[in-house]
């Protein structure tokens, strides 16, 4: 297994201590790259010398990337294969929307995300890192299936939503993160074969998707992180 996770601002301080709580939890060791060392470079030569391994990602992104400390890419949609043979978790904003389907079509295995952003609060903590990082504890712990993991999870969820103690606003962020929470296989994936972006549609139209797809890698590699659009 490889945990790739990173503190930057002031939610990745939240996110990194549940990144850490819940590796501490695992009865294995975990392949960690950490902080400064969550570059492109670093996390695609590790996992080309892990093929196969699971990931778990914390923390952030954006529909077509997972971002790295220096807030590029470490993982995109222009090298989905890179996930192929994989379960990947993340609680990173918006990554399934996009670049879960991508890796499942290059042969992931599973890919636990959510299609847009991830919002918590401080009046509601505990509740928001039980719901967001328990998912990983319930697989590679005790071993459960996506299927059980994920109605375990949604069950969380309620009981916080049903909870007279959690303040109101925090169970609007919750109610919304539930919502967003897609989990593939398990849920379908959406309609990717046509591009949301009118500009890319027209370039899909007269060149093909594999020139587009080719257009994103030059785009990244000018720009840095891709925006939240294909």
């Amino acid at each position: 297994m490889i945990g790739i996770a990173h503190e930057i601002d002031d939610a990745t301080k939240y996110s990194f201590q549940w990144y850490k709580n819940a590796v501490a939890k695992l009865p294995f060791p975990v392949i960690e790259i950490l902080q400064q060392s969550v570059i492109k470079e670093n996390v695609e030569r590790i996992l080309s010398d892990s093929p196969g391994d699971s990931i778990i990602f914390f923390d952030h992104g954006n529909y077509t990337s997972l971002i790295g400390y220096n807030k590029q890419p470490v993982i995109s949609t222009s090298r989905p294969e890179i996930l192929k043979d994989r379960e990947v978790f993340t609680m990173a904003c918006q990554s399934a929307r996009d670049l879960g389907p991508a890796a499942m079509n290059a042969g992931c295995k599973v890919y636990w995300g959510y299609i847009e952003v991830v919002t918590f609060d401080t009046a509601a903590l505990p509740a928001f890192e039980e719901t967001l990082s328990s998912a990983l504890v319930f697989r590679w712990r005790d071993k459960l299936e996506w299927s059980e993991v994920k109605r375990r999870v949604l069950e969380l969820y309620d009981k916080y939503l049903n909870d007279e103690k959690i303040p109101t606003l925090s169970k609007l962020w919750l109610q919304q993160n539930r919502d967003r929470l897609r989990v593939y296989p398990l849920d379908p994936l959406p309609n990717n074969s046509t591009p949301r972006c009118q500009v890319s549609r027209a370039l899909a139209r007269l060149f093909g998707l594999k020139f587009l797809s080719w257009l994103r890698k030059i785009r990244e590699r000018l720009f840095g992180v891709s925006p939240g659009y294909p």
